[in-house]
């Protein structure tokens, strides 16, 4: 998956829950939040003519908070909202 500028959050969770088109994965179902969510971005790829890994550069915006109303959730979740707390980058 390789995000294009100003991509948020909410566009790389929609990506991912959702699975790749015809790939015949189906979508993703959330069964159960933690009360505090950390998310990791992996911000790699592959480029298959090179023939290998790069990383990608594209800047990633995120808001104070973040809503998983959205997702296909079942209906015992108990969190659904989050506070941003804190952001971490790896610049290399």
């Amino acid at each position: 998956i390789i995000l294009i500028p100003d991509r948020s959050v909410n566009d790389a969770l929609t990506c991912f829950l959702s699975g790749e088109p015809g790939s015949g994965k189906g979508i993703y179902r959330i069964e159960r939040t933690p009360p505090y969510l950390v998310l990791h971005l992996l911000r790699f790829s592959y480029d298959r003519v090179k023939k290998m890994p790069f990383k990608i550069t594209k800047r990633i915006v995120f808001s104070r908070e973040l809503s998983l109303d959205a997702y296909n959730m079942a209906s015992a979740v108990d969190y659904r909202h989050y506070e941003l707390y804190a952001v971490g980058m790896d610049t290399q």
